[in-house]
């Protein structure tokens, strides 16, 4: 790609200042799942445990790409997709 098209980096701080607001409600949202989560492993709601269980690693998910999308989770080397692999070669 021709250096005039592609798009300026911001840097890391920048990145992570921009999506601060949306971190900081998935953390919230995580904290308060998992407490939910916890709690229904106690009263024994199988069923309960498990939706509330989906739903905090979809909050996992969310916040582990927010941060490794603007590079500041590194990428374990097993982790690499076919595609990325083929790129590097």
């Amino acid at each position: 790609m021709p250096l005039a098209c592609r798009r300026a980096r911001l840097p890391p701080d920048a990145n992570i200042a921009l999506r601060h607001d949306a971190l900081r409600a998935l953390h919230h949202e995580q904290i308060a799942l998992l407490r939910q989560w916890r709690a229904a492993q106690g009263r024994g709601t199988d069923a309960e445990a498990e939706a509330l269980l989906t739903r905090l690693l979809l909050t996992l998910n969310g916040i582990a790409g927010g941060l490794s999308h603007h590079r500041i989770v590194a990428r374990a080397p097993g982790l690499i997709s076919g595609a990325a692999r083929r790129r590097r070669r």
